[in-house]
């Protein structure tokens, strides 16, 4: 990076020869800027540095950052064949009083990286204007999505970062004239916009990157495309999969005619292309790619936190699934090659459940902060939900929500199974008292979720003390796997403060085999949705079942070990279905699913991955695959496809 471009970031330390070394400069000193600025700027959000951080957190902590999306166009001076937004072109312009709503909008919610994009953004007549306007209401950072073309214009490219953009990212998805020129539907297209990239790299002032939507056209040359930018001096590269949407996918031309290609087959070109990247020092994205397709470079695959973007995009259209109705998308050639097909299939099942009288097959997930909520969905909806699921971090929280549930049970009658998930049980025996008051008469404490070895005696002792005294009237929810109307289910988490029991299962078997009033001990994957949690909190699934998993398949008599939503080859046995929940914060009144509230939760429990390798494996259609952050930290490489033996 030119001096320029350090004063103008105020930046007078060692940028280093590793362009992820300069992006992590770039970042701690826009959060830098961002905590000294004025009383009038001090709403900004404030931004984790990122000195000393993993790779993979690092790139968590970019993915997390606020930023802010202005259409500023719905025109382009492109026709891309890949182009998905083809239909919202209707020519128009963003006006300057709408323009300056929508950046005291992104300021309001404290986002401080303005996106500027379109259509085509840069031909907006008055786009310096607007630049200037987001840099004097406070953004720290603008960035611009552009093909290019108008940035060939000297003047026009000084003009913009004059008036203060930070960061351009050119939308180039070909290296050769002819096939660049095809693909974006223009004679001159490939000179215009290569004159634009040359001219900004030249300048030095501005962050540049390029954006490489992969299709059909182009994904056999992936890796000569970053090649040839990667020898005009771009360091670094984002590499879009293709929507089925727009000029990209017409339902009514069907596959052939779309530029929608065979993923498997172009898993192996997608990561050479990163391989070429990355030999030269190149910071490399990928956006909207399926997990899959990165196997063995699984530190690439886009944040799954970033699913809110394209449900923001799409939210009309998912509202009205959640409310009954379909996706004005729907087209199962189509669904197979979207970036929301797992998200859509989660939220219509939920859907579905709630809407299901008398279904009784979803848990209600209550926490403090929601139980207004739930209370109100229990007494509405009471034939709908099989019971709470209470998530507290402690007794004494889970007690206040308790006594609010039951006595809402109480006024109406409706007894409630629960399951009680907290992440510290204590160690005094009072807490078992609390939990099996007598005036909790409409409660059924059916499982005890844990995450701490040594909660693991408190939950043994609840399950006694229960029995003894209160038992349970009657059979809980078919949703608790083979428990009996006296026994309850204790589940643990797999994560580095359980870890020592799973080391020596023998002694947990004995443990909980001494005990009366417990069924089984189901093991689980902790539900995380930020890849920082995971890798301070949890251990690789492999590793730390790896001497459960030589007991043969079918499990002894008296065995009490069982494996939730387990792939079977980490388990070696049948893993027993995971019981569909649901948040109470993400329902309203009607008890319909609030689409981009949803999201967190979907990453945390149903947005599950597998190999391609696993098509061959004899599980296939019962495996529920691998949680997404489990797939990012520790890699797709732990799953091994199972096969019956000839």
């Amino acid at each position: 990076m030119g001096k320029q471009a350090k004063e103008r970031l105020g930046c007078g330390e060692e940028w280093g020869d590793s362009p992820l070394e300069r992006r992590r400069v770039i970042d701690r000193r826009v959060a830098g800027r961002t905590r000294s600025q004025s009383k009038a700027s001090s709403s900004c959000v404030k931004m984790a540095a990122m000195p000393n951080r993993d790779e993979k957190t690092w790139r968590q902590d970019v993915a997390q950052q606020k930023r802010h999306w202005v259409r500023l166009t719905r025109r382009c001076n492109n026709r891309c064949i890949f182009c998905h937004d083809s239909g919202a072109q209707d020519g128009s312009y963003l006006s300057m009083d709408d323009a300056r709503q929508v950046l005291e909008d992104g300021r309001n919610n404290e986002a401080v990286r303005a996106i500027l994009s379109g259509g085509e953004p840069t031909i907006h007549p008055r786009f310096v204007q607007i630049v200037e306007l987001a840099h004097d209401l406070g953004y720290q950072w603008i960035q611009v999505v552009t093909n290019g073309r108008m940035l060939s214009y000297q003047s026009f490219l000084e003009d913009c970062l004059d008036a203060g953009l930070s960061e351009i990212t050119f939308s180039l998805p070909a290296h050769q004239r002819d096939l660049f020129n095809r693909i974006v539907g223009v004679r001159n297209g490939f000179d215009q916009s290569l004159a634009g990239l040359k001219n900004a790299l030249a300048d030095g002032r501005p962050v540049v990157s390029v954006d490489i939507v992969v299709c059909k056209a182009n994904v056999s040359v992936l890796p000569d495309i970053v090649a040839f930018y990667l020898s005009l001096g771009v360091r670094e590269f984002d590499l879009l999969q293709i929507v089925p949407f727009g000029r990209a996918y017409d339902p009514d031309r069907g596959l052939d005619a779309s530029q929608l290609f065979d993923r498997r087959k172009a898993a192996p070109i997608i990561q050479r292309a990163i391989h070429v990247g990355l030999l030269s020092g190149a910071v490399m994205w990928t956006n909207r790619m399926d997990p899959e397709l990165l196997e063995g470079f699984e530190r690439f695959i886009q944040d799954p936190i970033k699913l809110a973007d394209e449900v923001h995009g799409r939210f009309d259209d998912l509202q009205h699934l959640a409310s009954g109705g379909t996706m004005s998308c729907e087209d199962e050639q189509r669904c197979r090659f979207c970036f929301l097909r797992r998200y859509c299939a989660h939220l219509v099942r939920l859907r579905d459940l709630l809407t299901e009288q008398d279904g009784r097959h979803l848990w209600l997930r209550v926490s403090r902060n929601s139980v207004k909520r739930a209370l109100h969905l229990i007494d509405r909806h009471p034939s709908v939900f099989a019971g709470i699921w209470l998530q507290a971090h402690q007794v004494d929280e889970a007690m206040e929500v308790l006594a609010a549930i039951d006595a809402t049970n109480q006024a109406n009658g409706t007894p409630t199974d629960t399951i009680l998930d907290m992440q510290d049980w204590g160690e005094h025996e009072h807490n078992i008292d609390d939990l099996t008051t007598a005036s909790m008469t409409c409660l059924r404490i059916v499982m005890a979720r844990f995450h701490r070895a040594e909660d693991l005696e408190t939950v043994l002792k609840l399950a006694s003390y229960l029995e003894s005294t209160r038992g349970i009237e009657r059979a809980p929810s078919s949703n608790i796997n083979e428990s009996t109307s006296s026994t309850i289910v204790l589940a643990m988490g797999i994560n580095k403060q359980t870890e020592p029991l799973l080391r020596l299962p023998s002694e947990l078997q004995g443990r909980v085999r001494r005990t009366s009033g417990v069924s089984s001990v189901d093991l689980f994957i902790e539900e995380r949705v930020l890849l920082g949690d995971l890798l301070s909190k949890d251990v690789d699934p492999r590793s730390a079942l790896s001497i459960l998993a030589v007991r043969p398949r079918d499990a002894q008599e008296g065995d009490v070990i069982r494996f939730e939503a387990m792939p079977p080859c980490l388990s070696h046995q049948k893993p027993i279905p995971a019981m569909e929940s649901i948040p109470a914060s993400v329902l309203d009144d009607d008890g319909v699913i609030d689409p981009q509230a949803f999201v967190s939760f979907h990453i945390a429990t149903d947005y599950r991955i597998m190999s391609f390798r696993c098509d061959t494996c004899t599980h296939r259609s019962t495996c529920p695959g691998l949680p997404i952050t489990t797939a990012r930290a520790f890699g797709l490489g732990i799953l091994k496809p199972m096969h019956n033996p000839k």
